[in-house]
């Protein structure tokens, strides 16, 4: 129960269904990777098309027009800088607050679809999450290579 979610609960092992023939093949769908920065980083490789969530402290944000961008760190003290294009929730951001974040890494960088605070306390519960769906990724990603 850990894992690939295809809602943005966080932590499920769901599949998103296919639309049609995909002969076989595992179901094609959205996924959402519940992880730390430095999960995100490896596991984008291998998951091109998913979006990630992780729970991140808000260290600065720079807004330029519509363009914003937000240098985020997580428990493991890794840092991110990620772009969000929606401006009316930036405005609403707090530097050293904790946020649940969803988006999507490509070529190295981050931009964010989604970004909601979070009571500290959820955040450290995060945590634990987040390892437990590392473990469980690893373990997916080795059965596949396997067969």
């Amino acid at each position: 129960s850990s894992g690939i979610n295809a809602e943005y609960g966080g932590g499920a092992a769901k599949k998103g269904k296919s639309g049609g023939g995909n002969s076989g093949e595992e179901p094609v769908g959205q996924r959402v990777i519940t992880t730390r920065i430095s999960g995100m980083r490896h596991w984008s490789a291998q998951f091109p098309e998913t979006l990630f969530e992780i729970f991140v402290c808000l260290s600065s944000l720079e807004s330029l027009g519509i363009k914003n961008t937000l240098r985020l760190k997580d428990s493991e003290g890794s840092t991110l800088e990620a772009t969000m294009y929606n401006l009316s929730s930036a405005t609403a951001l707090l530097s050293s607050h904790y946020y649940r974040v969803v988006g999507k890494m490509t070529n190295g960088r981050f931009t964010v679809f989604k970004i909601t605070q979070v009571p500290y306390i959820e955040s450290s519960k995060f945590d634990a999450l987040a390892k437990k769906c590392e473990i469980t990724l690893s373990r997916l990603f080795l059965q596949r290579n396997e067969t």
